[in-house]
C-alpha cells in the first residue's frame, strides 16, 4: 500500500506519540496497552496490520522520501512541544 506524505507524517506521529505514552509500562500492561493504541491508529489511518508493515517496508525502501517525511515529523512533534512549553 503506497500512502501520501501527509497520510506516513499523521501515521509516525499517532505510532511516536503512542510509543512514548507507554514508554514507561512493562509487561504485559504495555503489550496490551499498546495493542489497543495501534489498533485504534490502524483504524484511524484505514490500515489494517499487513497494510501498516507494507507502508512501512515501501518508505523503508525509498530513503530520500523517508527522510523527507522524518523531517515533517521531528518538526510538527517540535511545534508541539514547543506550543506545551510556552502554556507552562
Amino acid at each position: 500500500m503506497q500512502l501520501t506524505d501527509n497520510q506516513y507524517v499523521g501515521l509516525i506521529i499517532d505510532t511516536q506519540i503512542l510509543e512514548a505514552a507507554s514508554s514507561h509500562l512493562t509487561g504485559t500492561v504495555k503489550d496490551s496497552l499498546n495493542k489497543s493504541f495501534y489498533d485504534v491508529v490502524l483504524k484511524k489511518n484505514n490500515l489494517d496490520k499487513s497494510s501498516f508493515e507494507k507502508a512501512i517496508d515501501n518508505l523503508s525502501a525509498n530513503p530520500e522520501r523517508a527522510k523527507k517525511i522524518y523531517t515533517i515529523v521531528g518538526d510538527s512533534l517540535q511545534k508541539r512541544i514547543d506550543t506545551v512549553n510556552d502554556l507552562k
